[in-house]
């Protein structure tokens, strides 16, 4: 019961200020975007879908699999990894923690 207790305190005092997330991120959870993201763009669906899928993975093997498709299609338009961080078009990001140290 003192661990649930413990818990509920924790979760009624959380605040974005007492974290470690970085400004930028704070920011963009208080100012949510508000227009839907239109993926009509083939080129731009394919860099999400590639950004997301090796998010645990290194921004070189997002380049090295984005020269490949580039040299199998050199008209494609796939955004390099820092074009498509730059642009925060999803709002998505990880958060990595280790709850075990509480």
């Amino acid at each position: 019961m003192r661990t649930t207790m413990e818990f509920i305190r924790l979760v009624k005092a959380a605040t974005l200020e007492n974290t470690d997330i970085d400004e930028e991120t704070k920011d963009r959870l208080r100012n949510p975007v508000c227009e839907q993201l239109s993926l009509d763009d083939k080129d731009l669906a394919l860099s999400i879908e590639l950004y997301l899928a090796t998010e645990n993975a290194s921004r070189a093997v997002y380049e090295g699999i984005r020269s490949a498709l580039l040299r199998d299609s050199p008209t494609r338009k796939i955004l390099s990894h820092a074009e498509l961080a730059a642009k925060r078009l999803t709002g998505i990001s990880s958060m990595k923690d280790d709850i075990t140290q509480a």
